[in-house]
């Protein structure tokens, strides 16, 4: 008989518990019982993994370590502009100086830059360029002579010339018009 009371009362605590009244329901948590199952839900739900952590800082090394090469690139492309930018500037100057004049004027070309004459400021390259030149009866580029010169005559013509820059990462070729001493595309 003792042990029909014994499971009477525990399907009456089963009843209790899985009833749906809510009031019944809460006259048997105690707050020992309430404490521990609000503690239980709080840390589940607070925090990251350490995987998920070092899933986010992987994707971010991902995407740093393909944007950072191409913002490198950027800046040579910028660099390269304003090298040619510099190199016609200084042509346009010294055909000027050479009309206004009515005499020759002479751009020294060396590897490492362009130097004019009176009046008008030089031009020196960055470290990490060298200038090549390609006259017209030249077959390929070259490395300029100790005295190579580009002159602009009283007219402000000049003989045809072309000059390559050269870096580790870039190369690009500046062709003047031998009239107007500005930069022309090649047509190819």
């Amino acid at each position: 008989m003792s042990m029909y009371i014994a499971f009477l009362a525990r399907a009456a605590q089963h009843l209790t518990f899985t009833s749906s009244d809510p009031m019944a329901r809460r006259a048997m948590m105690t707050p020992e019982r309430t404490t521990k199952h609000i503690s239980r839900k709080i840390s589940k739900c607070v925090g990251y993994t350490l995987f998920e952590i070092l899933l986010a800082l992987g994707i971010v090394a991902v995407v740093l370590g393909v944007t950072i090469p191409m913002l490198m690139n950027s800046f040579g492309t910028t660099e390269s502009e304003q090298i040619s930018q510099s190199i016609e500037k200084l042509a346009q100057e010294t055909r000027r100086s050479a009309e206004e004049k009515g005499e020759t004027r002479r751009l020294q070309i060396r590897e490492t830059g362009i130097y004019a004459g009176k009046g008008v400021q030089s031009l020196d390259l960055p470290r990490d360029w060298r200038l090549k030149i390609k006259r017209f009866t030249d077959n390929r580029f070259r490395k300029p002579d100790k005295l190579e010169f580009c002159d602009f005559n009283s007219a402000g013509i000049c003989y045809p010339i072309q000059i390559q820059l050269v870096n580790q990462n870039n190369s690009f070729v500046l062709q003047f018009d031998p009239l107007t001493a500005l930069i022309v595309e090649e047509n190819e």
